[in-house]
C-alpha cells in the first residue's frame, strides 16, 4: 500500500515528443495526412484537439492508436496513475507546467496505453509502432513514478525492454527507443543484448553521453579496456554540464587506463580530474595505484598522505590505501608511510590507533613477522591507553599473533595453549 501514498496526479515535465516521424513511416497515406494534421495540432499546442483528431475512418488504426498514446505520455494535462488522462488546448503564453501546477477542472477519461494496445493486437495481430508506444509510455512511466507506480522499477525496465525489442525486431527504431533499450538491457544486467544494441546505434546514429558510458563501462567490464576507453573519454565531453557525472566518467576513464598500462593517460585524466573536482577522493585513490604500478613509491606515499589526511582516524583510510597498494601488487611503500606517518599525526591518538592497527596487519602480510608482531603489541598499548580497546579489536589483534606465530612453524594446538 505504501506506493499508493504517493501523489496520483503527475504534475512533471518531461520534455517534446519522444516518438520521430520515422517511428509513422509505414503508414498509408490516407494515414499519413491525418497524422500530419494532428501533428500540426501538437506543434499548436492544441494538444485535446489533437488528441481527439488522431481518429479517422479508412485508416491504420495502429498508426492513431500509437499517435493517441504518444500525446497521452507526453502531452497531459493531468494524468493518474498514466491510466486516466486529461488534455487540454494551451492558451496564448501557456506552458504545460502552468496547466500540471495550477489549478484547474478537467474531465479525466480513462485511457490505458497497455490494455488499448493489448486488445488492438489481440485482434490484429502484432503491430512493431504499438510496441514502440508502449516502450515509450513504459520510459515514461518510470521516469515520472519511479517505484511509486503499480510494478516495481525493475519490471518497468523489463516491460521497457520487452516492447523496444519487439518495435525493433519489426523494424520500428530511432536514436531515442535503441537508447532506452539498450539502457534497459544494462540494467536488468543482460549486456550482451545491450552491447547490441549499443552497436547498432552506434552504426546509424550518434551515441548520446549515457549511452557512451553505458557502452564504455560494458566494454570495460567484458576486459575490453581499450576500446571502450574512447567511449569514456566521449561521455566526459558529453557530461561537461553535470558535474557528478563527469567526475564519475573521468575516475572510470583513469581506470580503464590503469587496466591497459596506458599509465601516462591515466596520470593525465587524474590531474585534470582534480582540476576540476579537487575534493573527489577517487583521485587520490587511484593516484596510490598510479604510482605504485609504476614502482615510483615516494609519490605512492605522498598520494597516501593525501588519502589519509581527510580522514585520519577512519579505517577505511588505510584500507584504501592498502587496497590501492595490494591492486598494484606493490606494498613496499606501505611502511614508509606508516613509519612517516607515525610520526606526523604523533599527537592524534585516533589516528595513531587506526595506524598502528593496519601497519601491523601490512606487516604481516609483507611476511615481516617479527615486525608484525612488534606492531601489534604496540597498537594493543595505544588501545588500551586510550581506554578504546574492544572485545573485537582485541580478538583481531590476536588473530594477527596467532598467525604470525602459524608462520613461525607453531602447530596449532601449542599457540591455543599458549594463548589461553
Amino acid at each position: 500500500m505504501k506506493k499508493f501514498l504517493f501523489s496520483l496526479i503527475c504534475l512533471f515535465v518531461f520534455g517534446t515528443s519522444l516518438f520521430g516521424w520515422d517511428v509513422y513511416s509505414g503508414a498509408d497515406d490516407a494515414t499519413k495526412a491525418v497524422l500530419a494534421k494532428v501533428d500540426t495540432l501538437i506543434a499548436e499546442e492544441q494538444y485535446q484537439s489533437a488528441f481527439s483528431a488522431a481518429n479517422g475512418e479508412d485508416c491504420q488504426e495502429e498508426y492513431l492508436l500509437a499517435k493517441r498514446i504518444e500525446i497521452a505520455t507526453n502531452y497531459f494535462a493531468q494524468s493518474i496513475m498514466h491510466q486516466m488522462f486529461a488534455f487540454k488546448n494551451l492558451e496564448e503564453g501557456q506552458t504545460l507546467y502552468d496547466v500540471r501546477t495550477g489549478t484547474g477542472d478537467y474531465s479525466l477519461m480513462m485511457f490505458d496505453p497497455a490494455v488499448s494496445a493489448g486488445s488492438y493486437m489481440a485482434a490484429h495481430g502484432e503491430k512493431p509502432v504499438l510496441y514502440y508506444a508502449l516502450g515509450a509510455y513504459y520510459a515514461d512511466v518510470r521516469g515520472r513514478y519511479g517505484d511509486q507506480w503499480l510494478i516495481s522499477v525493475e519490471e518497468l525496465y523489463e516491460k521497457e525492454a520487452e516492447n523496444f525489442r519487439k518495435a525493433y525486431d519489426g523494424g520500428v527504431y530511432d536514436a531515442f527507443s535503441l537508447s532506452e533499450l539498450a539502457t534497459s538491457y544494462f540494467y536488468l544486467y543482460d549486456t550482451n543484448s545491450a552491447e547490441e544494441i549499443y552497436k547498432k546505434k552506434a552504426s546509424e546514429y550518434e551515441l548520446n553521453p549515457n549511452d557512451n558510458y553505458n557502452y564504455a563501462l560494458i566494454l570495460w567490464l567484458s576486459g575490453r579496456s581499450a576500446e571502450g576507453l574512447p567511449y569514456m573519454e566521449k561521455s566526459i565531453e558529453g557530461y561537461a554540464d553535470i558535474p557528478e557525472y563527469q567526475c564519475d566518467a573521468y575516475i572510470i576513464a583513469a581506470r580503464m587506463c590503469l587496466s591497459t598500462q596506458n599509465y601516462d593517460r591515466a596520470e593525465q585524466l587524474l590531474i585534470e580530474c582534480k582540476q576540476k573536482y579537487p575534493d573527489d577522493y577517487r583521485i587520490t585513490q587511484y593516484g596510490i595505484t598510479l604510482y605504485a604500478l609504476l614502482n615510483q613509491n615516494d609519490k605512492a606515499i605522498e598520494s597516501s598522505f593525501e588519502m589519509f589526511a581527510i580522514a585520519p582516524t577512519n579505517p577505511a583510510a588505510c584500507q584504501l590505501i592498502m587496497q590501492e597498494a595490494q591492486s598494484a601488487e606493490n606494498m613496499e611503500f606501505l611502511p614508509g608511510f606508516f613509519d612517516q606517518a607515525l610520526v606526523l599525526y604523533a599527537e592524534n591518538s585516533g589516528a595513531l590507533e587506526n595506524l598502528y592497527f593496519h601497519y601491523a596487519y601490512t606487516l604481516l602480510l609483507m611476511d615481516r613477522n617479527e615486525e608484525a608482531w612488534d606492531m601489534v603489541r604496540k597498537a594493543r598499548e595505544v588501545f588500551t591507553q586510550n581506554g578504546t580497546l574492544t572485545q573485537e579489536i582485541d580478538d583481531t589483534l590476536d588473530q594477527i599473533q596467532y598467525q604470525i606465530m602459524l608462520n613461525a612453524g607453531i602447530p596449532p594446538d601449542a599457540i591455543k595453549n599458549m594463548m589461553e
